[in-house]
């Protein structure tokens, strides 16, 4: 039911396009006289009666839908009200009814929903975005990113802006009283003096997110003939999760105590449901052949530390807490600042001047970053 469905959608797309191109015109997401509404691809492909019936019991159509069901694609998609409310009702409909009904009802709608997110991507809109690289995790914390390329359900920048914005100003709250990383404090002058816009700036967000926590490698163990490698690695991984993330240990304390792992992907999406429950439902259903069942066991295992990470970051960033007054210099890296005013004291006995080029070269930093450090020196002298 579902392959078939999908077949029918791919081929209707495909055939749009081929449309659009003879016309001249542009497929995009919104009704239009001069483009192409990427919603007319699917007005011949009729829904199954029965789960257009279910969606209509438990998604929020439009008062003209209310009373019979949508019997097509297209319908579905006025039905809901645009493109972007249909993708994201069919994820909240798997997300809250994945154990309410059959497999193949959860595997239909799902068909749907990726067959339409694809459809997005190949609107005009979407092609003239000016990044296109996504990230595996959300920016602003240690979830997945969700009908996004950028940012989790709960961070995502148009559907919860008060909240995204509030995950954002909380992490430069962390990056001005607890970050020492140089690189960091540089992109954040960037960003502050409006050169990160955009998908540049949400892999910086992700970049400065997990610089709270610092990332393990699996570990290597040594072995007899007699032991299982991997039951050793994963001991040892544990062992080193309780040292370098306290935060995450301590949620995790009754999971991690088990001293086997009969099954690894069950043990993933356990950790992940101690840490949240609605994040394991997406681990445990939503491409779930990408990201545990195609996996080998040393993928799977380093993904986890990848989470385990984020939460751990997330988890300090949270913690920080804004000063009142200026927090510039509150965990300055005292050496680093201690270096330049030794090379500039030295250059001035030798020169009569301060090369800041020469300064950055010795100490591996931009000569940007070396002259907002001097100014703040000068200004503290």
């Amino acid at each position: 039911m579902g392959n078939e469905l999908r077949k029918e959608m791919k081929i209707a797309i495909d055939q749009l396009e081929v449309r659009a191109k003879l016309e001249g015109r542009r497929i995009v997401k919104a009704k239009g006289v001069k483009n192409i509404f990427i919603g007319e691809a699917y007005k011949d492909i009729k829904l199954n009666l029965k789960i257009s019936s279910v969606l209509a019991c438990e998604m929020t159509f439009s008062k003209k839908y209310e009373k019979s069901s949508p019997s097509s694609v297209l319908e579905l998609i006025y039905a809901c009200r645009g493109l972007n409310n249909t993708i994201e009702q069919l994820q909240r409909f798997q997300l809250s009814n994945l154990m309410s009904y059959p497999i193949d009802v959860i595997d239909y709608v799902d068909t749907l929903e990726q067959e339409l997110s694809f459809a997005k991507g190949r609107t005009y809109e979407r092609r003239s975005s000016s990044t296109k690289n996504s990230i595996p995790f959300c920016a602003l914390c240690w979830k997945r990113t969700f009908s996004s390329d950028y940012y989790c359900k709960d961070h995502h920048s148009t559907r919860n802006h008060a909240i995204h914005k509030q995950a954002k100003n909380q992490l430069f709250t962390a990056i001005k009283t607890l970050c020492d990383d140089e690189s960091t404090l540089e992109k954040y002058d960037y960003y502050q003096k409006g050169y990160l816009k955009g998908g540049r700036l949400a892999h910086n967000l992700y970049s400065w997110t997990a610089s709270f926590a610092p990332n393990i490698q699996i570990p290597i163990v040594s072995h007899t003939l007699s032991d299982n490698p991997f039951d050793k690695t994963i001991a040892s991984t544990i062992q080193t999760v309780k040292k370098i993330y306290p935060i995450t240990a301590s949620k995790l304390a009754p999971t991690l105590e088990n001293k086997t792992v009969s099954d690894l992907k069950v043990w993933i999406i356990k950790i992940i449901d101690t840490l949240d429950s609605t994040e394991a439902t997406v681990w445990a259903y939503k491409d779930v052949e990408l990201w545990l069942k195609k996996s080998s066991e040393q993928e799977l295992l380093s993904t986890l530390l990848n989470v385990l990470r984020r939460y751990e970051a997330f988890k300090t960033i949270q913690s920080a807490t804004s000063t009142s007054g200026p927090t510039k210099g509150k965990n300055a890296n005292v050496e680093l600042r201690e270096s330049i005013q030794r090379l500039a004291k030295q250059q001035r006995e030798q020169t009569g001047k301060v090369n800041q080029s020469e300064i950055a070269r010795k100490l591996d930093l931009s000569r940007q970053r070396i002259s907002m450090l001097m100014k703040e020196l000068e200004g503290k002298a």
